[in-house]
């Protein structure tokens, strides 16, 4: 009923749109991550897209597409994942669709930034995988709501600045991969001591210098 409503109320403001394809497949973590989170199953089912593309500012989820395996339907669905197609904006409405999603992996997808609002709704989000991407900046709350995050991947962007605090809500974070971006470069795997370093050397190489410009350089004092 919902879905529905949005759908209607998304024509009636013009909001833009876009029906996801799903290859709904049952996956298992180490096989196709070689990585788990706490209490995970052995096995999880995943909506692969296989062509919907976001290349507008604030385009909604509005319709998901696709075969659920036998007995299977969307409240089932642990892991979005989409590779290779335009993504230049995240999502929105995703988790009307998919409201258990654990798992979101947007990669070499053309992603352009990352927003708190964006990451908001997954509460449970355990790993994030944005890499091979163009983000360029990470706000200080981004990853306010996702506490549960354990894997977080912005491998391959072009990262420069990273806001204060931006890491300070994931406690339980046992994975930073940060290679390949322009203000540093560097990963920790499975090891949270690590983590917390590597946030903390990120933090002082990508800090925003526009903000800590002295006045009276500016004006020759």
């Amino acid at each position: 009923m919902y879905k529905r409503l949005f759908v209607l109320l998304a024509i009636f403001k013009n909001i833009n749109g876009v029906t996801f394809k799903c290859d709904f497949r049952s996956q298992t973590w180490y096989n196709e991550l070689h990585y788990s989170y706490d209490g995970m199953s052995s096995n999880f089912y995943e909506c692969r897209n296989t062509n919907g593309e976001i290349k507008s500012y604030d385009t909604a989820v509005t319709s998901i597409d696709g075969n659920h395996l036998n007995r299977k339907g969307n409240s089932d669905v642990v892991s979005f994942d989409t590779q290779n197609h335009p993504i230049h904006y995240f999502p929105t409405e995703l988790n009307e669709f998919f409201e258990n999603l654990k798992s979101i992996r947007i990669k070499k997808s053309q992603l352009k930034r990352l927003r708190e609002e964006d990451l908001e709704p997954f509460w449970d989000l355990r790993l994030l995988c944005l890499s091979n991407n163009n983000i360029e900046r990470l706000e200080g709350n981004v990853f306010k709501h996702n506490k549960k995050l354990e894997y977080l991947s912005l491998d391959v962007n072009t990262i420069h600045v990273v806001d204060v605090g931006t890491f300070d809500h994931l406690a339980v974070l046992k994975s930073l991969l940060f290679r390949g971006n322009p203000c540093h470069s560097d990963l920790a795997f499975y090891n949270p001591k690590g983590v917390i370093k590597l946030a903390g050397v990120i933090g002082d190489k990508c800090k925003d210098l526009t903000k800590s410009i002295d006045v009276r350089t500016i004006y020759h004092l």
